[in-house]
C-alpha cells in the first residue's frame, strides 16, 4: 500500500470517527443575533444577546431601517426629508451636521470611483446605471471621467503623504480632481499636494491650473496675420458660393478685377 493511500483512508477512518452519533444529544450552537435597526434606534425592546453588538454600532454610523429610510442617531433619512425629533439636543445636530456636510463634498467622488471600479466586473454598464437612478447620463458619465484620469491610487498617495505632514488636512472634493483633470499626472500630483497643505478651494485651484497653463494658451493662440488670412479664405469661399447662386454677371467681373487687382499688387511687392 502507498503512503499516498494510506494517508487517505487514514483521513477517512478518522473522519467517520468524529461523526457525531445521531443518538447522542448534542448542544446545539448558539444562534448569532443581529440587532435589527428598529433595535437600534427604535423603541422595540431589546434582548439582552444584541446589548454587546448595540455597543459596538457607533452614533454616527448610518444604519439602513427596514421599511427603507436611513437612520442616523436620532434622526431619519427618507424620500421626502428629514425627520428631526422633538427631543433632538445639540449634540444630535453637531453629530448629523459633521456627518451630511462630510457626505456631501465626498458622495460624487465616491460614486465615481464605484463606476470606475465596476467597469471591471461589468463594464459599459454607466447609462444604464445613470438611467435607472433617473440622472443625467452626461453627469454620471463625468464623474466618472474625473476619477478615471486622477486615479484613485495616486489620490491616496498623495492624501497619505500629506496627512504625515499636517494632521488637520481637509480631503478634495470632486470639484478639486475636475480642475485638474486635463493635465499630465506629475502635474496633478503637485496641485494635490498644494490644494491639501493650503486648504485651497475649487476656484483657487482653478486659478492655479488657468495660471500653469496659461502660456501654453498663448503659444497656442492664432497670430494677427493667421486670423487675417482665416478671415479672407472664409470672404473669398463666401463670394464663390455667392457668385454662383446670387450674384450678377456685373458683380462677378467686379469681383473678379478687385481679386486680381489685390493679387498683382502683392505679386510687386514679393518681387521687391
Amino acid at each position: 500500500m502507498s503512503n499516498l493511500k494510506k494517508r487517505l483512508e487514514e483521513g477517512i477512518q478518522n473522519t467517520a470517527n468524529n461523526t457525531p452519533d445521531p443518538a447522542t444529544p448534542t448542544t446545539p450552537k448558539r444562534k448569532v443575533v443581529i440587532p435589527t435597526p428598529d433595535q437600534i434606534y427604535g423603541s422595540v425592546p431589546v434582548p439582552r444577546r444584541v446589548r454587546t453588538a448595540l455597543q459596538q454600532v457607533p452614533e454616527n454610523a448610518i444604519v439602513q431601517r427596514e421599511d427603507g429610510t436611513l437612520s442616523l442617531g436620532n434622526f431619519t433619512m427618507t424620500g421626502y426629508g428629514l425627520e428631526v425629533p422633538e427631543n433632538a439636543d445639540i449634540s444630535d445636530f453637531e453629530n448629523a451636521f459633521e456627518v451630511f456636510f462630510k457626505i456631501r463634498d465626498q458622495i460624487n467622488l465616491w460614486i465615481g470611483d464605484a463606476l470606475v471600479a465596476y467597469d471591471r466586473i461589468a463594464w459599459g454598464k454607466t447609462e444604464e446605471i445613470a438611467q435607472y437612478f433617473g440622472y443625467e447620463p452626461a453627469s454620471i458619465h463625468n464623474l466618472k471621467s474625473i476619477c478615471k484620469q486622477v486615479e484613485f491610487s495616486r489620490r491616496r498617495e498623495v492624501y497619505q503623504e500629506m496627512i504625515a505632514q499636517k494632521n488637520d488636512i481637509k480631503p478634495l472634493a470632486v470639484g478639486h480632481y475636475d480642475a485638474i483633470k486635463g493635465l499630465e499626472s506629475d502635474q496633478q500630483d503637485d496641485l494635490m499636494r498644494k490644494a491639501l497643505l493650503e486648504g485651497l478651494s475649487v476656484k483657487a485651484l482653478r486659478a492655479e491650473v488657468k495660471a500653469l497653463t496659461k502660456p501654453e494658451l498663448e503659444d497656442m493662440q492664432p497670430t494677427q496675420f493667421q486670423k487675417r488670412f482665416n478671415k479672407l479664405n472664409t470672404t473669398i469661399y463666401d463670394d464663390y458660393r455667392l457668385a454662383q447662386t446670387e450674384y450678377s454677371e456685373d458683380e462677378i467681373l467686379k469681383l473678379i478685377e478687385t481679386y486680381r487687382y489685390a493679387a498683382e499688387q502683392l505679386e510687386r511687392l514679393h518681387k521687391k
